[in-house]
């Protein structure tokens, strides 16, 4: 069996082999859509098409549990980009959490100190909102609403600090992920206590399973695609 998952039905995987194998007896880990774009709580639409570089850090109730440096790209109702999608699996592997927490640092290069510095001093060169000569007026006007930052141009230095604390953890809140249709793996699958090393069954004879049938999962970066690889030459060996 090498059906594939139920991501991207469109490409010709769908999961209905799952049902069946269900009736088989087989224990069939709840799928999931991995590796996807991400919806947040709050509102994105004022940058949609922002594409923003910084070190990622996934909080799950309030605990780091994964890091990456990236790129993200905002959606009209959230997040995108590989780091993204690399989270959007953990927190789908992840279980009984309360709440994730997206932290993106913009300046990830500067401790707060020294961005603190570095944006007084173009505060008093600017003779309008030093944002604008870093950022797009739109992601200007996003960082400048919601750093808490009083003065509309000309900042104070309590504006400054407010503004590099906010740059430094710009925060979105989990809400679910995309549909298959924008998943690039299947989260779950077919148990692998039900299988022998050489992916046969363990309750039905010479029925073998590959690639993505199986509960395994990787990030980006070519692991799932090893996967397929990898579980194909384990069977073909087997056979031979």
């Amino acid at each position: 069996f090498a059906t594939g998952g139920k991501s991207k039905e469109a490409l010709g995987s769908d999961g209905t082999v799952f049902k069946l194998l269900k009736k088989h007896g087989y224990l069939i880990k709840e799928l999931k859509p991995g590796l996807s774009p991400i919806r947040v709580y709050e509102n994105t639409k004022g940058i949609e098409n922002e594409r923003l570089k910084g070190k990622i850090s996934l909080l799950i109730d309030k605990k780091i549990v994964y890091q990456e440096f990236g790129e993200i790209l905002v959606k009209k109702d959230g997040l995108s980009g590989i780091c993204i999608m690399n989270c959007s699996s953990i927190i789908l592997r992840s279980k009984n959490f309360k709440k994730a927490i997206i932290s993106i640092d913009l300046f990830n290069e500067f401790t707060l100190e020294e961005l603190e510095n570095k944006f007084k001093k173009y505060n008093d060169l600017a003779g309008f909102s030093f944002l604008e000569g870093i950022f797009t007026l739109k992601m200007s006007e996003f960082i400048r609403k919601n750093s808490g930052a009083k003065n509309l141009y000309k900042f104070d230095n309590r504006d400054v600090k407010n503004i590099v604390s906010y740059v430094k953890n710009v925060t979105f809140t989990y809400k679910e992920n995309y549909g298959f249709d924008d998943s690039q793996v299947t989260i779950g699958g077919i148990d692998l206590s039900y299988l022998k090393e050489t992916l046969e069954s363990k309750i039905e004879k010479n029925i073998y399973f590959v690639g993505e049938m199986l509960d395994v999962d990787g990030l980006c970066g070519g692991y799932n695609l090893m996967l397929c690889l990898a579980s194909s030459s384990r069977v073909f060996t087997s056979l031979n």
